[in-house]
């Protein structure tokens, strides 16, 4: 890995330099090593970030659990602790007990779901959509009896070959023919799970790698979730299932840096780096047109400082 490392130059000074706040508190963060928090004011502050506040304290807002949508909310949670928003700011105690106002008899969080066929949503418990669940923790809720609940619930209902699928009917109709763990909800769920070093130890977590990596390396497709064109695309924010989302997801765990599979996948998404380590997305989610992350004709600060960041957690890689 640091063969690898040593090959990709970091721009450094072009994140400190650049206009989107989140860019320069993280580089300073994870890469300096620093607190940096008159940055994050300075995101708290940002027009973007104070609108994303608006809705996520509003939850469900529009969200009809589109998977593919960057309109809709649930693909917009993540974004907030992704740029530094965290328990204790304004409006985020407020998200927090929307989206736990709403769990089922188990403690799952349930999720404003339109199902297939369907014209009005209900609320129920959408293994593909954890995402609300995954922010509260990313957020700083990890230690929330309620939060808890919801995440021992996931790791009990796992599949035993790894993975997780929708349980039972009702289901989106691909996964109505049960074929093991689907590759989707297992992607959000191994990033939920690298939030907790309990929950990392796992054997549902540890499985959940080693299905990802599994399928990743012999390319194959499960519940239409395939490893083609479209797969290889760099894309932000982590929507759908592509490359670097898996690679987000699978980098969180420790034991899957000595996996020669993910060095693999890893080293497809280096080969595209320019020669000052940048990288540029190859799709975008139109809602983004225009933010740092989403232009297509020229390297992106924020895409390029995620793939370093990953790069950043292998073992003995320091700031």
């Amino acid at each position: 890995m640091a063969r690898s490392k040593a090959r990709i130059p970091r721009p450094l000074d072009e994140w400190l330099a650049c206009e989107s706040p989140w860019v320069r508190y993280r580089a300073r963060q994870i890469f300096l090593g620093e607190r940096a928090e008159e940055e994050r004011t300075r995101v708290l502050a940002h027009p973007l970030v104070k609108q994303l506040v608006r809705e996520a304290k509003g939850w469900p807002g529009n969200s009809v659990a589109d998977h593919r949508s960057g309109k809709d909310l649930l693909n917009k949670l993540t974004l907030l602790a992704e740029f530094g928003v965290r328990r204790g700011d304004a409006g985020i105690d407020a998200l927090a007990e929307r989206v736990l106002a709403h769990v089922d008899e188990r403690g799952r969080v349930l999720n404003h779901v339109v199902m297939p066929r369907q014209t009005k949503a209900v609320w129920l418990f959408d293994v593909d959509g954890q995402d609300p669940l995954l922010t509260l923790v990313a957020l700083g809720y990890g230690d929330d009896e309620r939060v808890r609940t919801a995440v021992e619930e996931l790791m009990r209902s796992a599949e035993p070959d790894g993975g997780w699928v929708w349980p039972d009917a009702p289901s989106p109709l691909p996964c109505r023919r049960h074929a093991g763990g689907c590759p989707y909800p297992t992607l959000k769920i191994v990033r939920l799970l690298a939030l907790d070093p309990a929950w990392s130890r796992s054997a549902a977590a540890r499985n959940g790698v080693e299905l990802l990596l599994d399928l990743a390396d012999r390319r194959e497709a499960r519940y239409g979730f395939g490893f083609g064109p479209r797969f290889e695309k760099l894309k932000f924010p982590f929507v759908w299932f592509d490359i670097l989302h898996v690679l987000e997801a699978t980098s969180l765990h420790s034991r899957a840096w000595k996996d020669a599979r993910f060095q693999r996948l890893l080293a497809r998404v280096l080969a595209k780096a320019d020669a000052a380590g940048r990288f540029t997305p190859e799709s975008i989610y139109l809602e983004w047109k225009g933010q740092c992350f989403a232009q297509k004709n020229e390297p992106s600060p924020w895409l390029s400082l995620v793939v370093h960041r990953i790069l950043a957690r292998a073992p003995g890689a320091g700031p």
